[in-house]
């Protein structure tokens, strides 16, 4: 029974401690993830509706109150016939003035009752005779001994001498309980005429609040949480409050700090009468006041203590639930797992080489699976490494009896498909050939010849995949790479497009013009055979398409059955441009005809019958030249015609034996021309100093002297006198510098007629006098 326990626990009871282990592993991380991403999300969120709340509440103030008292301000003071009564007892003395006294007393009322759950009373205080009218009270005087207006008006002289244009301040409400001390009420007061010069201000227009109503404003704003609310003015001072009480510590500071924060709201964490406290306000844009909101740090986390304390008592319910499904889910999965330990056990027994090895692993489950394990992966790794080994040459075999020998079946191709770990998803198939110049491949060592095939491979099943492409590519006979392609019928014009941009890498790589032909696209892999002999006769039209680098079928077998004709006026009119003797037309006759076979629809047949007449037309010439075909044609063309690759190559190599038939024609006319020329030149060298002509000369020679002149000139780049006057020159510079003789001496010696002449020729060929030359000689 323990013998049994053990081996049971061997692996029962690790397993379900494993499965344990994960389950507590993954409700800790979840758990406390959860609970932070919660925590922080609902803080952030507390935060951010705390914003919006003091940003409404600000509006709210701005709009209700000190929006509300400016617009009854100016209500009052604009001119028109409504507040004449009152601006006159602002510009003029009261006395008498009973009538319109009463109507400015009803205008302050009807100001006043715009607005009645804000306005208290809307007063008006005339400086210097301290007059006041009031909507609540009526007329007063601040010298009247019957009131009190003497102590409630000094806000307003002190206004009148210090104050700014307008301004907010807390004044006594104009009616209290008996016993006990006046509420504060705000007070808006603006000077009229509104202007900074303190001299011309008449008197004050005063806008009461009822008492405490900002303090009911903020007492609701903060109802519903532990936080308070405060309504700050621009200096520091605390306009209303829904706190009773402020701590005393740090309180002044706090007022300071937010007073001079230059933000128009901020939240942070502060430490106010030692709690710590999240402080935040808003500016209100009217007159810098600022609403302040303070909220204990307890307050504003303990619903996240409740998410935590919630999170905690899932997470227990989790593993516990986690623990009874880990023992159902271990005691299930190790009846397999019995069954592969029995097998390994058998396995081991029959190894009796290591009994002793056997002996020690018997009991122990791990190590019989692990033993077995052992033994089967190395013979699979053997099997994978033989298989990985031939997987190039199964490529190559698979490819190569696609396009050139044909499969029997779809069965067997899906079979080798299995083997190569690779498939064929779409519908459509393809033969690619890519066809490497063999001049270029000859010239290459193995080595590279090999290298630049295993690269092409590797580039066109790189870049002609797609998602909707397949692509394999195997080397076969005569530097040409096979490609099969599976494709989705709409992907054809990208594989002619890809096709283009593997060329262009090709060359850039190895500065090899590889060429690419597509065949047509079947249905069945087994119909691929027919798709390559298509590439093959695509590639038969190669020779008239020098500059095309990829062949799609469409564009060219369709010309098989063309009966179009080259016009045969472009084989005379290379015919008639050769005995024209311009190197131009003729060359130009030739791309001509070029052209048309690569553009035009003529079949293969027709194009190389076309160009055999141009060739004969040019043997035809040479034939009524009186030249040998041998006599143009040298060994070493033989051996270029032997190489040329495409028809461009094949019309340069013409166009030089066609030049160089002209040059012979040429040379045969000049040979006359050069022997007349040369005896001309030798009678001038020797006869240099007797008075010579061009008559004389043409006779001496048997011609014109007008053919004379320009033969000479031809051959020798200057003309008769140029050419006399140069060799006189010479014979001068000679003497001048191997004799004593003088220049009128020298000048007759070489012909010249005078010394004159003979000096200013010398001056214009060398820059100065022949006297002054031999000087600078010696």
């Amino acid at each position: 029974m323990l013998t049994k326990l053990r081996r049971r626990s061997n692996f029962f009871f690790r397993l379900i401690l494993s499965y344990i282990l994960l389950l507590v592993l993954a409700v800790v991380l979840v758990g406390y993830g959860s609970y932070l991403q919660f925590t922080e999300q609902y803080n952030e969120q507390v935060q951010q509706v705390n914003e919006r709340i003091l940003s409404q509440w600000s509006a709210t103030i701005d709009m209700s109150i000190v929006q509300k008292a400016e617009s009854i301000y100016l209500g009052l003071v604009t001119d028109s016939f409504q507040n004449a009564d009152l601006l006159h007892l602002f510009t003029n003395t009261a006395d008498g003035q009973y009538t319109k006294i009463r109507n400015v007393q009803s205008l302050l009322s009807t100001a006043a009752a715009t607005a009645p759950d804000i306005v208290e009373s809307v007063d008006m205080y005339v400086l210097g005779s301290s007059l006041r009218v009031s909507s609540l009270r009526g007329v007063t005087y601040g010298n009247d001994p019957a009131s009190d207006s003497k102590q409630k008006l000094e806000w307003i002289t002190a206004a009148a001498e210090t104050g700014p244009t307008s301004l907010w301040l807390l004044t006594d409400a104009e009616t209290r309980l008996a016993g006990q001390q006046p509420a504060k009420r705000l007070t808006f007061l603006r000077p009229y005429p509104l202007v900074a010069d303190r001299s011309k201000q008449r008197g004050f227009i005063a806008i009461h609040m009822h008492a405490q109503l900002i303090d009911q404003l903020i007492a609701n704003k903060s109802s519903n949480d532990e936080s308070s609310t405060l309504l700050l003015d621009a200096s520091g001072k605390v306009l209303a409050s829904s706190a009773p009480f402020l701590p005393s510590e740090g309180w002044d500071d706090m007022v300071s700090r937010i007073v001079n924060e230059p933000q128009p709201s901020l939240h942070q964490l502060v430490d106010l009468g030692g709690q710590a406290t999240i402080a935040g306000y808003q500016t209100l844009p009217s007159y810098g006041w600022r609403l302040v909101s303070f909220t204990p740090v307890e307050e504003f986390y303990s619903k996240g203590r409740r998410i935590r304390n919630n999170v905690l008592f899932t997470s227990l319910a989790v593993i516990a639930i986690g623990l009874l499904l880990a023992h159902i889910f271990a005691s299930r999965f190790y009846n397999p797992v019995r069954t592969i330990v029995t097998s390994a056990r058998a396995w081991l027994e029959q190894d009796h080489a290591e009994v002793k090895r056997k002996e020690n692993t018997s009991s122990n489950e791990f190590l019989m699976i692990n033993e077995m394990i052992g033994g089967l992966s190395v013979q699979v790794n053997e099997l994978q490494r033989t298989l990985s080994s031939n997987l190039p040459v199964m490529k190559h075999n698979f490819v190569y009896g696609l396009l050139l020998q044909g499969y029997t079946s779809n069965e067997e191709v899906s079979a080798r498909l299995k083997l190569l770990r690779s498939s064929f998803p779409f519908s459509r198939y393809t033969a690619v050939q890519i066809q490497l110049p063999p001049q270029q491949m000859i010239e290459m060592d193995t080595e590279t010849r090999e290298f630049v095939k295993f690269y092409v491979m590797g580039k066109a099943e790189e870049q002609l995949s797609h998602d909707t492409m397949r692509v394999m590519a195997a080397d076969l006979p005569g530097d040409i790479i096979g490609i099969v392609v599976n494709l989705e019928e709409p992907a054809m014009s990208t594989l002619a497009e890809r096709c283009q941009d593997l060329v262009s890498v090709i060359y850039a790589n190895f500065m090899v013009e590889a060429t690419v032909l597509l065949g047509s696209t079947v249905e069945s892999a087994l119909a691929l055979p027919d798709s390559y002999k298509q590439t093959e006769k695509l590639s038969s039209y190669l020779y008239y398409l020098p500059r095309v680098q990829a062949v799609y079928e469409v564009e060219l077998l369709r010309r098989e059955e063309s009966q179009e004709e080259i016009p045969e006026e472009l084989v005379d009119s290379f015919a008639k441009s050769l005995r024209s003797r311009q190197p131009e037309v003729t060359e130009q006759a030739l791309l001509l005809i070029i052209e048309h076979m690569a553009k035009g629809s003529y079949s293969l047949h027709h194009c190389e019958q076309r160009w055999s007449e141009t060739i004969n037309a040019f043997y035809g010439y040479l034939k009524e030249m009186n030249f040998r075909s041998k006599d143009i044609v040298s060994a070493y063309m033989q051996e270029e015609l032997k190489e040329v690759k495409h028809i461009v190559e094949f019309q340069q190599l013409l166009f030089r034996m066609i030049v160089k038939t002209w040059t012979m024609l040429e040379k045969k006319s000049n040979d006359r021309t050069y022997e007349v020329v040369d005896r001309v030149k030798s009678y001038i060298e020797e006869q240099y100093h007797m008075p010579l002509s061009l008559d004389y000369l043409a006779d001496l020679v048997q011609t014109s002297p007008r053919y004379l002149s320009k033969i000479f000139k031809d051959e020798t780049g200057m003309n008769f006198v140029d050419y006399l006057n140069s060799v006189r020159m010479d014979r001068a510079k000679e003497l001048l510098l191997t004799t004593e003789l003088t220049v009128e001496d020298i000048s007759s010696k070489t012909g010249f007629n005078s010394s004159a002449y003979f000096i200013r020729k010398f001056r214009e060929a060398h820059g100065t006098t022949p006297k002054m030359f031999r000087q600078m000689q010696q």
